[in-house]
């Protein structure tokens, strides 16, 4: 064999070998993990006015602030190379925000919502949730991740659904009435002042502030009850 085809022999397999790695390198970064750049980033959403209605899937901080006089909009910041992977769609009074694709980040994701009024929140994923400034006749919380919820401000009637390990703290949430679900392994505290009905069957505990009249609340599982 000459020097030149000797040398041909070599290269051929190493070409190969360097396209199959930059390959399998670009979709390990693109279908399996996006990672942040850690220069932070900024986008906000414009929402509807119509906007009542929140269902998130994703991982992060997220807050809501309710204002009547202000613009409907969710502030999203991240870094700056992820900000296109969040996903927000605000249609038919309901706004759903999610993520695209997985990712790694030094910073985390935060959103700051701004809403009018809101009916109901949806949380899905594992996001950490406060709702502030509340003041509304009916709020509806269903929450089946591993995410915590936390709210304050007034409400007539609380509608509560818990069904994964997330923990939802509501007493500072003056409610009159409460219907609760839990089958999950979250804790609740809730605070209301004529009655608090529902079942518990799944590990969460609840905790009542409030001294509501009447009370009906069932234990099926290893939940346990407090009336403050």
């Amino acid at each position: 064999m000459t020097g030149r085809l000797w040398r041909r022999a070599l290269l051929i397999p190493l070409l190969l070998f360097l396209i199959a790695a930059g390959h399998s390198g670009g979709a390990e970064a693109q279908g399996r993990m996006a990672i942040g750049s850690g220069v932070a980033g900024e986008k906000t959403v414009p929402l509807t006015a119509s906007a009542r209605k929140i269902i998130l899937d994703l991982s992060g901080s997220v807050s809501v602030r309710l204002d009547s006089k202000a613009a409907p909009r969710a502030v999203i910041r991240f870094d700056r190379n992820l900000l296109e992977l969040v996903s927000v769609q605000s249609s038919a009074g309901t706004v759903k925000i999610g993520m695209s694709a997985s990712f790694s980040s030094n910073l985390g994701l935060r959103i700051d919502i701004v809403l009018n009024s809101m009916e109901s929140m949806e949380n899905n994923g594992s996001a950490d949730v406060a709702i502030e400034r509340l003041n509304e006749p009916r709020l509806s919380i269903d929450s089946s991740g591993a995410g915590n919820l936390a709210a304050s401000g007034r409400v007539e009637r609380l509608v509560v659904r818990l069904s994964g390990s997330g923990d939802l703290s509501a007493s500072k949430l003056a409610a009159d009435t409460c219907e609760l679900s839990s089958s999950g392994s979250g804790n609740a505290s809730i605070r209301c002042s004529e009655s608090v009905s529902g079942e518990l069957s799944g590990a969460g505990d609840l905790s009542v502030a409030g001294k509501p009249k009447r009370r009906s609340v069932r234990t099926l599982g290893a939940s346990e009850i407090e009336y403050e």
